[in-house]
This record gives structure tokens, sequence and C-alpha cells, in this order.
């Protein structure tokens, strides 16, 4: 079985089922909620959304590895006869849908801007204002599917604990920058945890986003989902089907 094929099969899997209406129904009561006040900043406007968009790519890819069958994921490893293969399209099959949640906040700003007629933000937003906007947002996501997919059923089959322990490592991830500061000790989070609140840490009272932060973000967040992948897929592909 080619790559195509495993990413095809599993997109049409999850987008296929009742799993992706919980979450679109979350972006577009969360984007209501934010672009109701007129005019806003764009700056915290695409920064809040990154932040949300962080949230709910754990929360795609922790209901996603929820519902992975043993004997699913057995078929797809005969068929593509190579363990890496079928990891990696593991892997783009969780970005691919991450991003598509990204791009509908991304275009949000602009099509309720124009909507609003050109009067949702306190200056014109621009084509640089969008492309700052997608490295938040989409860096977001990155670090929010390598958060929720972290506790693979392989890993650790309790699921219960899973998703306490899950929530409990994205609630750290938003907060550790005001826990570090409280307590110098407890440093090792900041490279245990991906950092979330960069861009707001960074931008200040700023309303156009830094190329440098911007670029610097994503980057940052490649890396750690990056980093979280192989570690991952090494511990479940030595952990044999029972």
């Amino acid at each position: 079985m080619r790559l195509n094929s495993i990413i095809k099969y599993r997109l049409h899997r999850y987008y296929f089922s009742s799993r992706p209406i919980l979450p679109l129904v979350g972006v577009l009561c969360f984007m209501g909620v934010l672009y109701s006040t007129k005019p806003t900043s764009i700056c915290s406007s695409y920064i809040v959304s990154g932040v949300f968009h962080f949230c709910l790519s754990v929360f795609v890819a922790l209901s996603i590895n929820g519902s992975e069958e043993v004997r699913e994921e057995q078929l797809l490893l005969l068929h593509a006869k190579c363990n890496v293969r079928y990891y990696f399209a593991r892997e783009l099959s969780l970005s691919i849908i991450s991003c598509v949640y990204g791009g509908v906040l991304i275009l949000g700003p602009v099509i309720t801007n124009v909507f609003n007629g050109f009067r949702s933000f306190f200056r014109p937003l621009t084509l640089c204002d969008v492309a700052m906007g997608a490295l938040i947002i989409l860096g977001s996501g990155f670090g929010g599917i390598a958060i929720g997919d972290m506790f693979h059923p392989r890993i650790m089959s309790d699921r219960k604990v899973a998703v306490v322990l899950t929530i409990g490592i994205m609630i750290l991830s938003i907060v550790k920058d005001v826990i570090i500061e409280e307590n110098r000790g407890l440093r090792f989070l900041g490279i245990m945890l991906p950092s979330v609140m960069y861009p707001s840490r960074n931008q200040g009272d700023e309303d156009y986003i830094k190329l440098a932060i911007g670029i610097t973000f994503v980057i940052m967040m490649i890396l750690y989902y990056l980093l979280v992948a192989l570690i991952k897929n090494a511990v479940i592909n030595r952990r044999k089907f029972s």
C-alpha cells in the first residue's frame, strides 16, 4: 500500500464519521464570539486563535488515537509493508487534519472583515497579517497534535488516565511561563512542554505580528512535534500487538 493510499484511508475514515462535527462547531462558535465585538486587534485575534487551535488540535488528536482499533492498525501495517511508512502516513494525516481546522481559523478574520464592510479591525487587514497569523495558528496546531497524540493506546492502555494526563499537559503548556516566573526551579517545563504563549509573551503591545516571532514560533513548534513523534513512534513500534 502506498503512502498516499494510507493517508487517504485515514482522512476518509475521519471525515466520513461524526468526529469532525464537534471540532467544527467549536471553531464556528469560537469565531462568532471572538469577532462579535468590533473593532478588535488583528494581532491579538490571531494569537488567541492560535491558543484555541492548540487546544482544538489536542482534542482532535486525542479523539483519533482513542478510536483506533488494534486490528485495523495491524492490517494497515501489513499492507504498508514498512513500519516507517505507516507511522509517517499516520503523522501526515494528523497534520493535515490539524491544518484544515487551522485554515478555517486563518481565513475566518478575512471573511468576517468582508461581511462587516472591512470594519472588523482597528486598521486594514493586510496579506502580511494573514501570513503571520497563519504561522502562529499552524504552529500552535503542531504543538497541539504532539500533545494530543502523545499517549497512544499502545503507550498507555488506560484511556481515562491518558485523557487526564493529556489535559494536564495541555494546561501546563499554556501557563508554564507564569509558573516558571514564580518558581525558577521548574525551568525544566520550558524544555519539556511546547511554548504555546511565545507569541503573546514576545509581541508586546504592537498590532503587527513580527516576522521573526512568527518564523521562530512555527520552527520551534514543528521541531517539538517532530521530536515527540519520533520518540512516540519508536516506543509504540517496540510494543508489539498482544
